[in-house]
């Protein structure tokens, strides 16, 4: 850690492992922004998994509860009201401003989850 040299390499990113240089230049980041870009990838993977791991679970605690047969319906009032939803979300992104548009959508989902939590939960 006395090395000037070694320091200096650490500092302007010199040090860097091989792979980190590689992924950055194949992805055309620039040496200051490589430490960003993997805590976002960090972020974004955490977010993937658990959203992986929790999928998993709601359709395990579903097929417990009501069986196989009910799956196909299941899936297709999924899409349907999935198709349904982009398109009322596609008309009212035409009408509202960017920021607007995301506080409401901030607001609905705080509503819904308080009204989740006093339904589970009776707080």
């Amino acid at each position: 850690s006395g090395d000037p040299v070694q320091n200096h390499r650490l500092q302007t990113g010199q040090g860097c492992s091989v792979m980190v240089k590689f992924v950055g230049k194949w992805l055309k980041i620039f040496e200051d922004e490589i430490h960003l870009f993997l805590w976002i990838f960090l972020l974004f993977f955490l977010l993937r998994s658990s959203n992986v791991i929790l999928n998993n679970y709601a359709e395990t605690t579903f097929l417990k509860r009501f069986g196989v047969e009910y799956l196909p319906i299941v899936y297709m009032l999924n899409s349907i009201a999935l198709f349904f939803l982009m398109g009322v979300l596609t008309g009212i992104m035409g009408r509202v401003p960017g920021a607007e548009f995301r506080a409401h959508v901030f607001y609905l989902t705080f509503l819904y989850s308080a009204a989740f939590q006093w339904e589970e939960y009776g707080y």
